[in-house]
């Protein structure tokens, strides 16, 4: 019968397997056989995916003014996304802002919206950074959408919609419209084009997306975004003017023409 190993580890973070007890270096038996389908690096693969999303809407929508976050994935029942400042320190004294993403939006309702949310976040990051001081020197109070945020998001092509206050753009429940052709918008159908999907997604989406309340994830997390109904988006051949709904990431093909379908809105 196999008998376990140990693991050692150098300073430099080389893991070896020494012999075991047996004197056999073959894995156990009882491996899991799904194992053979598992990705080689799925950190590697997420954080590079991310990391490159990040730095271009950093760039291009926010002119290089605001620092990178760390991206975290996590499954948050009533939210799509949140942002906390300073949630990570590493040893050499350096802080980071989070926005985690919640994987189970991928599924549900598409890249699109994924990219929305994390295009809102990153405007509660610029008005952590950039943004004006309050009275007492802080940023606002955590959790609360500010006329200062409301103004980036719609400098970058999102319409701030207020859950707490209807008609309004200001609260702590608020979800978002991307704007037509808005600088967000054409930056998403770029990143689209390429082909380039989300990868790494919530393969049950079992996540129930009730109404946040002023206790739970906008107040302790310092700015969730409520789920939108967008999700359907029409697409319409440029040559004989077939029309046809399907979820905004699809990619059709006019049954007619044989030419590709293209995206015109997202519909609720």
């Amino acid at each position: 019968m196999y008998k376990s190993s140990k693991t050692v580890v150098d300073l430099g973070g080389t893991a070896t397997r020494s012999k075991s007890a047996t004197g056999d270096d073959a894995p156990a038996e009882n491996c899991r056989t799904h194992q053979k389908k598992s990705a080689p690096d799925p950190t590697g693969e997420v954080a590079k995916y991310w990391r490159g999303i990040v730095r271009l809407m950093i760039t291009r929508l926010f002119r290089n003014q605001i620092s990178e976050p760390m991206i975290t994935l996590e499954r948050v029942s009533g939210a799509h996304g949140y942002f906390r400042p300073d949630a990570f320190e590493n040893l050499a004294g350096f802080r980071a802002h989070q926005i985690a993403l919640n994987p189970t939006c991928f599924t549900t309702y598409g890249d699109i919206e994924a990219y929305q949310t994390l295009a809102h976040e990153l405007c509660h990051l610029w008005r952590e950074e950039c943004g004006p001081r309050n009275k007492n020197g802080s940023a606002g109070t955590r959790g609360y959408h500010c006329k200062h945020w409301a103004a980036k998001m719609l400098e970058i092509g999102l319409t701030p919609i207020s859950i707490d206050n209807p008609g309004k753009m200001t609260g702590f429940r608020v979800s978002d419209k991307l704007v037509d052709n808005g600088p967000l918008d054409l930056l998403i159908r770029e990143i689209l084009i390429t082909g380039i999907r989300i990868d790494w997604r919530d393969p049950e989406a079992s996540v129930s997306f009730g109404s946040q309340t002023s206790s739970g994830t906008t107040a302790t997390t310092g700015g969730a975004r409520k789920p939108s109904r967008k999700t359907r988006a029409k697409f319409t051949c440029q040559t004989c003017g077939l029309n046809a709904w399907a979820k905004p990431t699809a990619r059709l093909e006019c049954g007619t023409c044989k030419a590709p379908l293209k995206r015109a809105a997202v519909l609720a």
